[in-house]
């Protein structure tokens, strides 16, 4: 038994006694999570979203490039995901025909061609 053996094994043990473990407890708080009523969770979803609303005071409120994406793109899709990504590309669209390409970085350009990309394929 070579030495990488003796390091590695314990290793994975440990780490699917673990997993294990965690799975196993998840059983016994399951049917305490679901006697929270759905309506207890109002609270909680208010305070999220006013810390998101917090970010809104870094905004530049005269730049109009950049305040559609970061307003108008997640109510209007109703999805976090298609929101965020919908106002990438936006970003970088109003930026082009506006005149400020220069303005544009690139891991805004790099997100906006994989997600145009993600809705042109899928």
């Amino acid at each position: 038994m070579g030495l990488t053996q003796k390091v590695v094994a314990p290793c994975v043990i440990f780490k699917y006694l673990s997993t294990m473990s965690l799975i196993s407890s998840r059983l016994f708080f399951s049917p305490i999570a679901s006697m929270v009523p759905s309506y207890a969770t109002a609270g909680a979803l208010l305070y999220v979203a006013i810390l998101m609303l917090v970010g809104m005071e870094r905004l530049d409120w005269s730049d109009n490039t950049k305040l559609l994406p970061a307003l108008i793109m997640i109510p209007l899709t109703l999805s976090i995901a298609n929101g965020i990504a919908i106002g990438f590309i936006s970003y970088v669209i109003l930026k082009v025909f506006s005149g400020r390409s220069s303005d544009i970085n690139l891991p805004a350009l790099f997100l906006f061609i994989i997600f145009l990309l993600k809705f042109i394929f899928l």
